[in-house]
């Protein structure tokens, strides 16, 4: 029996292009706009063609690394070699210096709420039916930890 609609745009040279694509950090609706293709389509095509969607898993890893690494260090502040140029009448001035950012609340929040989501999430689920004790050491820990980074003067 011959197969109904119409056959599939997808060419495994696809697998490699959605490689580089994903590298770029695109989204998966990025990705499909790229292929000129409908998200469902795309979807579609990662069940269908395995080394479609594994090309696009190995390329998203980079771009996901670079973000993890970027809110690390806007979670716990950094410094970096900086320069700025100056002109005065013509003539052109370099200054070197280091430029600090400290840590942001936002960043620190986001990352222990996801590394560690018992102690730090907003809604706090608590079981009572437990009889070990762990789930009371989890709630100790919850009651102690702050909310809000402390004051300074």
């Amino acid at each position: 029996m011959a197969k109904r609609g119409r056959p599939s745009r997808y060419r495994p040279e696809f697998a490699e292009q959605a490689y580089n694509i994903a590298l770029l950090g695109k989204t998966d609706e990025e990705i499909a706009a790229s292929f000129g293709i409908n998200p469902d389509t795309l979807y579609e095509w990662k069940k269908k063609y395995p080394e479609f969607a594994e090309s696009i898993r190995l390329g998203k890893l980079p771009a996901d690394g670079k973000v993890a690494r970027a809110l690390y260090e806007r979670a716990i502040g950094y410094s970096h070699e900086a320069v700025k140029i100056f002109s005065f009448e013509g003539v052109t001035f370099e200054h070197k210096y280091t430029e600090h950012y400290p840590p942001e609340y936002n960043c620190i929040r986001l990352f222990l709420m996801n590394r560690q989501p018992l102690l730090w999430r907003d809604k706090q689920v608590l079981e009572t039916d437990s009889d070990d004790g762990a789930l009371a050491e989890v709630a100790k820990a919850i009651a102690a930890s702050p909310t809000e980074p402390p004051k300074t003067e």
